[in-house]
């Protein structure tokens, strides 16, 4: 018997009813969007039991919950999903209600959670509720405001839910009267350093930036699921932090002639979800997913997503079904393998170094050889910097120098690419800045426009910024003595060329001796190479129903020794023994 439970009653189904079930396999989808379970239409009747559990949609005047409602299906009284019913169609009779019917379809497993995070945004989860703190004073002591922002931004990475530390932005608002330095504040979240202190915070624009583990945690929780997995506590993952360029509410300007002032408020405060992106919950987790090459793996029984590498299927061991398969074993032949290019969403495109002479990769711009007329358009890779300069001749004083040709955070395009993965994960580039002082500061770069006390708070929008926090770490040139500063990068070096992460934020990202530690080679590159094949079986697997509910589509099969990965799964409800399966080879 099939059934569908709405609370504590059954649907009133016809007698035989069969619900047709199909389930894409997710580590195939690499789009925008990701297609869970579903039935196909089914019709019910409007009796008066289904008219109630369904919102009355037999009613032409009652509009219908586009949401769905949560309901479990059963089958021989065997709990075999939990999920959504959702309404398609509504065929009204409006003389005769009972004879009025409804075309329905069951989600489960990720449609179902699709259709708990529709509609929600970043900026509207729970982050850890309003943050507030008084003014006790420019000081280091006690519970206020300036001192929370020197513990924040001298901390170690996940001291705190979010970090400070230094980001050039070509818009950030300067408070500088020297026109002769007309960017030196254009820095958010500025440290100054000078002779007599240590260090201090500059006062300006403080953008916190949250850690990514912890707002994939709390933007679970906000929509009703859990969430577990091992790269959420992989000590590189939780160093990733979120950009953004709104900052905290924490003084009002006035200027008085040339002389800019910060008056802080007695009491400030804020509340990370405002300094999220404005983006629905779900466009931000398939961001994430298509920018590490993570398998989301839905239980909507639990309520609860575990997240993993998709390469770890090349690790899980292999299932021989050829005992269950049917012995016809039709083959699709595709043409060609597909070869991925992994792209930005904002069409930021890929850089290209056909032009130019390609030297190879170095450590730091200080062992790159003099500029001169000789070198004119030799290329380098600088490790430090994540970034590829060039030798040209300087159009102000006709002298060769080297100059920056590109940040490597830009699209991966492997030759022959027919096919792409988009990400709205974006990666900042890096830069050299030197203060006041003449001290090198390696620091994030960006060009967004910002919310800020310096210009009323003009409302912004900004995109998904990654980018890592390695917690303190030398400047260059320092006078007196050795100081520390707080490094987000999107690389794995600091300016001592101590390496600080596994691998780097950007699809290609490369150690001085030439390794590729990037994205792309870390994390999709064995998979991808596994699963693009160019033949396609359809298999009919003859499965006891208990077998059917525990096969996985990171499971391996084998048939007669031709290795498989499942594409998609078509079953019917009432079980009748088979499935119905598409199988690349791999």
């Amino acid at each position: 018997m099939t059934g569908i439970q709405i609370g504590n009653e059954f649907l009133d189904l016809s007698a035989g009813a069969v619900i047709e079930m199909e389930d894409q396999n997710p580590f195939l989808q690499f789009d925008e969007n990701l297609i869970g379970e579903f039935s196909y239409p089914f019709n019910v009747r409007c009796t008066e039991k289904n008219d109630r559990l369904l919102g009355y949609p037999g009613i032409p005047q009652v509009r219908v919950n586009p949401a769905g409602v949560d309901a479990l299906l059963y089958d021989k009284s065997l709990q075999v999903a939990s999920g959504k019913v959702k309404i398609e169609k509504v065929n009204s009779n409006i003389n005769r209600r009972s004879a009025s019917t409804v075309d329905c379809y069951f989600l489960t497993k990720a449609s179902s959670f699709w259709q708990d995070a529709k509609g929600k945004s970043l900026r509207s989860i729970e982050a850890g509720g309003d943050r507030t703190f008084a003014w006790e004073g420019y000081i280091t002591t006690g519970t206020g405001f300036w001192k929370h922002l020197n513990d924040v931004f001298f901390s170690a990475p996940n001291t705190y839910d979010y970090a400070f530390f230094p980001v050039r932005n070509n818009q950030a608002i300067t408070t500088s009267i020297d026109e002769s330095r007309p960017d030196y504040d254009r820095i958010i979240n500025k440290v100054y350093f000078d002779v007599v202190n240590d260090r201090w915070i500059m006062r300006g624009q403080f953008c916190p930036f949250p850690y990514l583990h912890y707002i994939i945690k709390k933007a679970m929780a906000f929509v009703g699921w859990t969430v577990s997995g091992d790269i959420l506590d992989d000590d590189n993952f939780r160093k990733i932090t979120i950009l953004n360029t709104r900052s905290i509410d924490w003084a009002y300007i006035r200027k008085t002639g040339n002389v800019i002032d910060h008056h802080p408020y007695d009491s400030i405060t804020f509340n990370l979800n405002q300094h999220l992106p404005d983006m629905e919950i779900g466009a931000f987790l398939i961001a994430i997913k298509n920018k590490f090459g993570l398998h989301l793996d839905f239980d909507r029984v639990r309520r609860h997503l575990t997240i993993s590498l998709m390469d770890s299927i090349l690790d899980m061991p292999v299932v021989d079904m050829t005992s269950k398969a049917s012995p016809l074993l039709p083959k699709t032949i595709k043409g060609e393998k597909s070869i991925y290019a992994m792209v930005y969403a904002d069409g930021r495109g890929s850089i290209s170094l056909e032009n130019t002479f390609f030297q190879g990769e170095l450590a730091s711009r200080d062992d790159l050889p003099a500029a001169a007329e000789a070198l004119h358009d030799q290329a380098y890779y600088i490790s430090m910097e994540n970034k590829y300069v060039i030798c040209k001749q300087n159009e102000t004083d006709d002298n060769w120098d080297w100059q920056a040709f590109g940040d490597n955070n830009n699209d991966y395009a492997p030759a022959g690419k027919n096919n792409e993965i988009s990400t709205k994960a974006l990666i900042p580039g890096m830069e050299l800045y030197t203060d006041f002082y003449n001290r090198r500061l390696l620091v994030p770069f960006i060009d967004d426009e910002i919310e800020s006390i310096h210009n009323n708070f003009e409302s912004v929008d900004f995109p998904l910024y990654l980018c890592y926090y390695h917690g303190l770490r030398a400047l260059d040139n320092p006078d007196p003595g050795t100081l520390n500063y707080p490094l987000g990068s999107s690389s794995v070096y600091d300016i001592e060329m101590n390496q600080l992460a596994d691998w780097g934020l950007t699809f290609t990202c490369f150690k001085p001796d030439g390794t590729d530690i990037g994205l792309y080679t870390t994390f999709w590159e064995r998979f991808l190479a596994l699963t693009n094949g160019e033949e396609e079986y359809e298999v009919n697997l003859y499965l006891p129903l208990h077998e059917y509910m525990v096969l996985k589509f990171s499971d391996r099969i084998v048939i007669n020794g031709i290795h498989l990965f499942i594409r998609n799964i078509k079953s019917a409800i009432p079980y009748k023994g088979v499935i119905q399966c598409v199988c690349i080879r791999l």
